[in-house]
């Protein structure tokens, strides 16, 4: 999916939303949701679960026609997935080795 620009927000300079950001953006519209008790936090638990399970088959599992499995690449980690500012947090959370 191409790193488009998906709407700006003039708050503190521009903010820029990008498709990268949806994932992070969905979990926090459930957080607002599930807090404002719209819905049951149960629905929070299954996005976060499916968003790591999503995130597990497409960087490890995935099967190319080239016969390698996952993608590899530096620009794919959990911490951009999500787009999250503490990314080595979250390389300890999806059991990637930090150097």
């Amino acid at each position: 999916m191409p790193d488009h620009v998906l709407f700006k927000l003039p708050i503190a300079g521009t903010i820029k939303f990008r498709n990268r950001n949806l994932p992070l953006l969905l979990l926090l519209g459930l957080v607002i949701v599930c807090a404002a008790k719209l819905t049951e936090w149960v629905y929070f638990w299954m996005f976060l679960c499916g968003t790591y399970a999503g995130f597990i088959y497409l960087r490890y599992l995935q099967k190319h026609s080239n016969g390698a499995r996952g993608d590899e690449s530096e620009a794919f980690d959990f911490a951009t997935y999500v787009n999250f500012s503490w990314p080595s947090l979250l390389k300890l959370i999806a059991l990637e080795q930090t150097c």
